[in-house]
């Protein structure tokens, strides 16, 4: 991509303040937002706050059941909650990602702290699954493909 062109515009007050509640809800600059949509995607909200808890809990939860049963059933949503993250079959798929990942959240911004780096990798990665429309996935994310896919 290489070098960026900067732009100015001019907003009305209503429309900054609503471009800023949309960037909020998606937790994307505002110079993201709009590029998202220059390319023709409409950002979605991120996901809720809920979505690693739970998934950590599960995780957690899988290493202490000694009902064979209950192991299975809780080992079977942890996997679709972690297939939800849709970790890519190829290494050209995860060299993609992170490159991806660098270009959009890391290049251009300093991290004070290790915690500060984990949460914005945590934080892209859901917002890469719920939010990030994808051409390769018929302008859908992978969240909504992978809906479609358990749903058939």
């Amino acid at each position: 991509m290489g070098k960026t062109v900067k732009l100015t515009i001019r907003l009305s007050p209503e429309d900054m303040a609503l471009l800023k509640s949309r960037t909020a809800k998606t937790r994307l600059s505002q110079s993201g937002y709009l590029r998202m949509l220059i390319r023709g995607y409409v950002p979605k909200a991120y996901p809720p706050g809920i979505y690693f808890e739970v998934l950590q809990k599960l995780n957690r939860a899988s290493g202490t059941v000694t009902d064979p049963v209950i192991y299975r059933e809780l080992l079977g949503a942890l996997r679709t909650l972690q297939e939800a993250v849709t970790v890519p079959a190829k290494i050209e798929d995860m060299e993609g990602f992170w490159g991806i990942l660098k270009r959009e959240r890391y290049y251009g911004r300093k991290f004070t702290s290790r915690e500060q780096l984990d949460r914005m990798i945590r934080e892209y990665i859901a917002y890469y699954n719920f939010s990030r429309l994808q051409r390769r996935l018929g302008v859908h994310t992978p969240m909504e493909v992978f809906i479609q896919y358990r749903a058939a």
